[in-house]
């Protein structure tokens, strides 16, 4: 009985945050635990009729494991890289750095005397805003 109380406060919180598909499915799969009779035991504590938990049963078995059930975002959403707005940014790095740099040029590694900070200032003097991270991910 304690059980069905805190299923009843799971249901009532997380039920009203989802979209309708996903509260089908979220039903279909509490349903889905309780075995037989889990149908008509999820319906009376969510409230909801039993052909929505079928048809959130028939949306769980449609479902490819392969593909995401719903983005949050469009593909290409989200900020763009830095790197994409100002196609300048790394050879002007380059350019502060090339003066001060040290070591073997045939080698990856390189050594700068140069510090993050002062690169992201000599950038922004250039009208490029970065901050010292950036400019110490992009080296």
């Amino acid at each position: 009985m304690e059980s069905d109380i805190l299923l009843t406060e799971k249901i009532q919180t997380f039920l009203p945050l989802l979209p309708e598909k996903l509260a089908r499915i979220y039903l279909a799969t509490e349903a889905k635990s309780f075995g037989r009779g889990g149908k008509e035991k999820i319906s009376k504590i969510a409230k909801t009729s039993r052909t929505r938990i079928d048809r959130g049963f028939k949306d769980l078995s449609e479902i490819v494991i392969s593909e995401p059930v719903i983005r949050s975002r469009k593909i290409g959403g989200g900020r763009k890289k830095l790197t994409d707005k100002h196609d300048m940014l790394l050879p002007s790095i380059e350019e502060i750095i090339s003066p001060h740099t040290r070591g073997n040029p045939m080698n990856v590694l390189l050594w700068t005397s140069k510090s993050v900070r002062n690169i992201a200032k000599e950038l922004s003097a250039k009208g490029i805003e970065v901050c010292h991270k950036t400019v110490s991910v992009l080296l």
